[in-house]
């Protein structure tokens, strides 16, 4: 589990699953408030902090592919009220296991879709931890991929890794869609610190000064 404290939110992260996915919880202690980013496996760890802190977070699922995905029945079993947000593009994927992969990465398929279920479109906001992070969409490495993006944050799932991009290969995987939503809606924005869904964070700055993909 790694930390990180912003302004208005605490951040930690958990690396689960077979493909080592990075999860998120964030959570504020003055407001109580509560989000978790692509629950990858079940955890008892995560579920014990979640139990500690006595929060009750809402789910955002980057998108649908099954390393990302894998501990979401699991969640919405912990937590039946919470609201799970994903974009409408990828929305099928979570009750097919060829499109969302679990077909072919693990041995149960993938087809659980929450009752809470959300979609989301290009610029809709969340009114947590006193500000107004707001979804973007970034077709490419999936059809509905997404990133939410904060005043010192974005979570952007496997659209966007340190020094490299996310695979387009897989069913509805196009590169320069990809690319052409990373440079449209990300290295537009002023500088940021990256939270990818595998690997170490990164910068805004260090991907659009370095990352090999943009030049």
């Amino acid at each position: 589990m790694q930390t990180e404290i912003f302004k208005n939110f605490t951040c930690q992260k958990f690396i689960l699953g077979l493909l080592e996915t990075n999860s998120y919880l964030l959570y504020s202690e003055d407001t109580g408030e509560a989000l978790l980013i692509d629950p990858a496996a079940p955890s008892k760890e995560l579920a014990a902090l979640i139990k500690e802190k006595s929060i009750q977070p809402d789910i955002y699922l980057t998108h649908a592919h099954a390393d990302h995905i894998a501990g979401l029945e699991f969640f919405c079993n912990l937590l039946p009220d919470s609201t799970v947000y994903i974009a409408k593009a990828d929305e099928q994927m979570l009750g097919d296991p060829i499109l969302n992969l679990s077909s072919f990465i693990f041995d149960k398929p993938l087809t659980f879709i929450p009752k809470n279920l959300q979609t989301i479109k290009e610029g809709d906001k969340l009114t947590i931890f006193n500000e107004c992070p707001y979804f973007t969409l970034l077709p490419g490495h999936t059809q509905g991929g997404s990133a939410l993006v904060f005043e010192e944050a974005v979570f952007i799932g496997d659209s966007l890794f340190a020094g490299s991009i996310g695979r387009t290969d897989h069913p509805g995987g196009n590169l320069n869609m990809l690319l052409n939503s990373l440079k449209e809606r990300i290295l537009v924005l002023d500088n940021r610190k990256v939270f990818s869904g595998h690997g170490p964070s990164t910068s805004i700055k260090k991907e659009r000064e370095n990352n090999p993909f943009f030049f």
